[in-house]
């Protein structure tokens, strides 16, 4: 299992642990703007940062921003998730499920 485990550690550590810099957000947000916006302009500034923010990251801001606004980006760039974890305060855990839920894989995605 520890194998395993590796994989979403690095993902915890990108997505939530690391804050975007400032830079990055507000580049995030210019992009996300003119991204959501009809009749922007898409000059080669949209066009590198369309390339810049394709990450899984950038995509699954985007939705949950498109929803909650520009406090989500915020809230990206606080180091307020590092520091918890740092102090012990939060973490990631593993728990291994007793049972195997394959069955229940046709209703992923139905909701």
């Amino acid at each position: 299992m520890t194998d395993a485990q590796k994989p979403y550690r690095r993902a915890f550590t990108e997505h939530l642990i690391e804050p975007l810099p400032l830079e990055t957000t507000t580049e995030l947000r210019w992009y996300f703007h003119a991204r959501r916006g009809v009749g922007t302009e898409r000059d080669e500034r949209f066009f590198d940062a369309e390339v810049g923010f394709a990450r899984s990251r950038f995509q699954a801001l985007f939705e949950v921003w498109q929803e909650q606004g520009d406090r989500v980006l915020d809230a990206a760039s606080s180091p307020v998730l590092k520091d918890a974890v740092a102090r012990g305060d939060g973490c990631l855990e593993f728990v291994v499920l007793p049972y195997p839920y394959l069955h229940l894989l046709p209703l992923v995605g139905t909701a």
